[in-house]
């Protein structure tokens, strides 16, 4: 339900528009990091 939600391509164009692009660019590094290691952590999570 989420993945139609969220369109990929709405969402470089807001960060493209955005005054704080930059900042939202290093939000999105730092979340895939953050989740990078969620995944390392639970990696059972992932399987459910």
């Amino acid at each position: 339900i989420l993945r139609h939600e969220i369109k990929p391509h709405n969402l470089t164009f807001m960060i493209r528009n955005n005054k704080r692009s930059l900042q939202a660019k290093n939000f999105c590094i730092r979340l895939g990091q953050v989740s990078r290691s969620f995944v390392r952590i639970a990696p059972g999570i992932r399987e459910v």
